[in-house]
């Protein structure tokens, strides 16, 4: 089965009618969402506006969105500078390398039920894309299922008339393998939303909370970070965690987020 592209969806919600196979993008960018000076994209997860004086948000100081809204977390954005000037430039472009490769290959499902409602799916793809010479996975490109990946399956996306999906509660496993390691983080109680744009391809972003156990755990294991890297990141998830605070103000979870970009893609499946 051949799935279609996902702007035919797109263009199909403003008009009578169904289509009749779900609509597929795949993810041709992924990258760290920032928080630089205090101001971030991204959301308020936990519902609360909290400064260093705050136990609900773990004495953290919550940053602020380009438009002014308030209480945007994302706090492991804000860590990226100091990552950046001990040598950590490199999280980046691994995180990068696993999309280009396949490692990462993250495809975007949608079926329109009607009635305005998009069931959305997370799949994990399978093989190596090809690359363009801009440096990207091209659009138009079929790709196999890997059933062994975990994805996500999210039933009754809200929508803007078909130019903004948007998902709350957003789970998202990332298992994946840089170099000879293997590294294994589920972002929890998250979300998600995708824009369409003028040239028919996709921007996005989604965040939620990690468990700073797991990020202790992947971090110890990949030789392409450095033991200053380790340290900074290690400290910080006694200084940075900023979700799921407990009766003393201890956090369990860091906020982080990633922007994205998609384009057209099909799906094979038997």
């Amino acid at each position: 089965m051949r799935r279609l592209p996902l702007l035919a969806l797109i263009l199909a919600l403003g008009c009578t009618g169904t289509p009749e196979e779900p609509e597929v993008a795949v993810v041709q960018t992924l990258t760290l969402l920032r928080g630089d000076d205090g101001e971030s994209m991204g959301w308020d997860l936990d519902g609360v506006v909290s400064d260093a004086e705050d136990p609900a948000g773990c004495f953290i100081d919550d940053q602020t969105h380009p438009d002014g809204s308030l209480g945007i977390d994302n706090s492991f954005g804000a860590l990226l500078p100091s990552i950046e000037a001990t040598q950590g430039a490199a999280l980046g472009p691994l995180i990068q390398a696993a999309v280009d490769s396949g490692e990462l290959l993250l495809l975007l499902e949608l079926t329109d039920q009607g009635g305005g409602c998009l069931d959305f799916n997370v799949i994990r793809g399978a093989g190596a894309p090809a690359i363009g010479g801009h440096g990207k996975i091209l659009p138009g490109q079929t790709y196999d299922v890997d059933p062994t990946q975990p994805g996500y399956v999210g039933e009754c996306a809200a929508t803007d008339n078909g130019n903004v999906v948007r998902l709350a509660d957003f789970r998202m496993r990332l298992p994946l393998q840089i170099f000879d390691e293997s590294i294994d983080l589920t972002m929890l109680d998250g979300r998600f939303e995708m824009h369409r744009r003028d040239d028919g391809a996709y921007r996005g972003i989604f965040a939620g909370g990690v468990a700073t156990s797991e990020i202790r755990a992947n971090m110890a294991v990949i030789d392409g970070i450095g033991d200053d890297i380790r340290s900074l990141i290690d400290t910080a998830m006694d200084s940075r965690a900023d979700l799921l605070p407990d009766a003393n103000g201890f956090c369990s979870r860091i906020s982080v987020g990633f922007t994205f970009e998609a384009v057209s893609a099909y799906l094979f499946e038997e």
